[in-house]
């Protein structure tokens, strides 16, 4: 016997939280009617176990501690089916709740860091064109903007370059 979308949706979670679109996706793959999914949602989100609010907030508690700039959890959000709106109104509440902790910059240096060491540099030592590129990569790829990039790329190259 199938059990019902409601109690698939609840099972799911139970393991961890999902945006209402994840949901909706989720629970289609099952095999589930278009009438099944939309009345387990809204029983959910009456709820309030499906909240796309609250797992936008959690979701940038995620991206801080991934290092991920604001751009990049934006997208991801977008990429998980949380509105624009929405995802701003928690970005909001975020900043609010925890002051000036998604320091952008901060969080940049903190990647610079890793791939330092990754490469067996300290701080102060120079900085070879190639590793210079992979931090430009990284920040790149956490969404960083080209204005930070380039800030902590001239923050590593201060000293002489080497080949």
């Amino acid at each position: 016997m199938k059990q019902s979308a409601g109690d698939c949706a609840a099972a799911r979670l139970s393991r961890r939280d999902m945006s209402i679109f994840e949901m909706q996706c989720f629970l289609k793959g099952k095999g589930y009617s278009e009438a099944e999914i939309s009345e387990a949602v809204s029983l959910l989100k009456e709820y309030r176990y499906l909240d796309d609010r609250r797992y936008a907030l959690q979701f940038f508690r995620y991206a801080e501690k991934k290092n991920w700039a604001r751009k990049k959890a934006f997208v991801e959000l977008g990429k998980r089916g949380v509105p624009e709106d929405v995802a701003e109104a928690a970005f909001a509440d975020y900043e609010e709740e925890f002051g000036e902790i998604f320091d952008e910059y901060k969080m940049a240096r903190a990647e610079v860091l890793k791939v330092l060491r990754l490469a067996d540099l300290g701080e102060n030592d120079p900085v070879p064109k190639k590793v210079r590129g992979r931090i430009a990569r990284r920040l790149a790829a956490r969404g960083f903007s080209r204005s930070i990039v380039y800030d902590m790329l001239d923050e590593v190259s201060r000293d002489l370059e080497i080949e």
